[in-house]
């Protein structure tokens, strides 16, 4: 029997029930979230970065599923996530229909949900992952689950996994002894991902401000209490690392060579209660000045002929 199937321990997809086409939708979930183009929510309470899930995203990437995105909602609430903890309150409250239903939900807890609500982008379920989707993965990670995995797979497709974990282990655990092949216990692994996420939020500082100040000509520190509420309070309401790029390119387009306006390129300002139509500005292309020159010409030259 193969080690790993997708990415995950065979064994253990089997003995938490897992499917296939769960293991695949796990997957590609997990990619999109490493892609960082995900909008995120750092919930304070648990101290986890949640992020949004597109649907459609996943239906376009495995088309192979076959299944309406509202079947798909419900493998990702039903399936995957943890079981609500108010379920066997509701369940008693719901029709013999109703509860013949609910008792086919799995919730074998490998996502953990939280709704969001906001005025810029209306409701949202947010996801990140438990502690039990990351044991299905933390052997096949190890040196030995590494060379057992490679038994009867190809060796090249196991080398490049492997050197992208070692890309990510780097860019995440920046100035510490953290490894993702090293065989840690489990509370060991917890305090990784804790300290990932916590990177992760930082590094999105940095990007932020390292960006606006490449294009303004400034000086901000991301590290600024100030400045990251404002990040803090954009991020929550469910807009992503190329807003702020699309933000601060638009608004540099605007105000950059203005003497006046120039001083506002700063965050208190550019990620504000005004970002949401900053980020939605239209700015006037070559194009369209092109137009407005050429119906200028087209218009003196009608009135020319006209005498």
């Amino acid at each position: 029997m193969r080690v790993e199937v997708l990415g995950f321990k065979q064994e253990e997809l089997m003995r938490q029930g897992v499917s296939l086409d769960e293991a695949l939708i796990l997957r590609d979930i997990e990619d999109i979230i490493n892609s960082g183009k995900t909008a995120t929510y750092f919930c304070e309470e648990d101290g986890k970065m949640y992020h949004w899930i597109f649907y459609n995203k996943v239906l376009d990437d495995i088309p192979i599923l076959n299944i309406s995105k509202e079947r798909l909602a419900r493998i990702i609430i039903h399936n995957l996530c943890e079981k609500p903890e108010d379920f066997d309150e509701k369940f008693e409250s719901c029709s013999e229909r109703t509860q013949k239903d609910m008792r086919q939900r799995k919730y074998l807890g490998l996502l953990k949900s939280k709704v969001v609500k906001n005025t810029a982008e209306g409701t949202r379920s947010y996801f990140t992952f438990t502690d039990k989707f990351y044991e299905m993965r933390e052997e096949i990670f190890s040196e030995e689950g590494m060379t057992n995995a490679s038994e009867g797979c190809d060796v090249n497709v196991e080398w490049a996994r492997r050197k992208r974990l070692v890309r990510q282990n780097e860019n995440v655990g920046r100035g510490s002894d953290v490894n993702v092949f090293s065989d840690k216990t489990k509370t060991c692994s917890r305090t990784r991902r804790k300290r990932r996420n916590k990177d992760i939020y930082i590094n999105i500082y940095i990007d932020i401000v390292e960006y606006l100040n490449k294009k303004a000509n400034k000086n901000y520190k991301h590290n600024s209490d100030k400045t990251r509420r404002f990040i803090d309070a954009r991020l929550n309401e469910g807009f992503t690392l190329e807003d702020f790029k699309k933000v601060i390119d638009n608004k540099c387009r605007s105000w950059l060579n203005d003497e006046r306006m120039n001083q506002y390129l700063r965050p208190e300002t550019l990620f504000g209660t005004k970002f949401e139509a900053y980020l939605n500005e239209m700015p006037i292309s070559q194009k369209k000045i092109e137009k407005a020159v050429e119906s200028a010409v087209e218009s003196s030259f009608s009135r020319f002929t006209d005498l």
